[in-house]
Formats: C-alpha cells, structure tokens, sequence
C-alpha cells in the first residue's frame, strides 16, 4: 500500500482487509511486513505488526488460531538505515487481515508492503 500523504502515528492503528478479484474475504500466507517513513532521516522505530484469520476453518499445517492477533515478528532494520523496518512472520501465518499498530512510534509512515501467498 502506498500511503500517498502519509499516515500519522496519532491515526494508528490501521487494519489492512486481504481480499480477492470479487472482495471476497481471501486467507494469505504472510511470509513478511515492510514498513517505510517517509524521508530516508526518518526513524520509525515503535510499531509492530500482527496478523488475524477471520476466514472461518483453520487448516490443519495452520500455526496461527482463527480469531485471534498473532504478532509477526520483531521488527528488523537493514544495517546503517533508520528509515524501514521488517517484520519478517513465523511460519505458517495464515492471514485475512494485516494490523499495524504503535507501540511507542512518533514518527508517520509512508509505504506499508505485505508479503505472502494466496491460500485460496
């Protein structure tokens, strides 16, 4: 998602709905979360990630249980950048919704970035 103005801490937290080609609710297998600040001097540490399954039938290779927030990781920085952060998730992380939410972060964002896998 690229947040064309930018995203306030003060406005978080924010829910990102995956769906399909007819809005339907689609789980993903989210293998990642990137987030950007808006200049490369921007710090935005204090944010983290979770992930929900609200798709109704948990599988059985599933980790996460259906309903329930599951943080996806620490956040991680490239080496020398202060910028971006990567919330790289634990396996087998099924997901319907993305949240992102602050922690202690003053800082506004830019560009959020998910990754994963249609699960159909």
């Amino acid at each position: 998602m690229n947040l064309d103005t930018e995203v306030t801490a003060a406005q978080a937290s924010f829910t990102f709905v995956l769906s399909g080609d007819s809005n339907s609710l689609v789980r993903y297998g989210i293998y990642k979360v990137i987030i950007y600040g808006k200049t490369t001097d921007t710090v935005i540490s204090g944010w983290k990630v979770e992930v929900t399954d609200e798709s109704g039938s948990k599988s059985d290779a599933q980790a996460n249980e259906l309903n329930t927030n599951t943080v996806c990781g620490e956040a991680e920085s490239p080496a020398g950048s202060k910028d971006s952060y990567t919330f790289q998730c634990s396996e087998r992380l099924a997901a319907t919704s993305v949240i992102v939410s602050k922690t202690s972060a003053t800082a506004n964002l830019a560009e959020v970035v998910v990754v994963g896998e249609n699960l159909g």
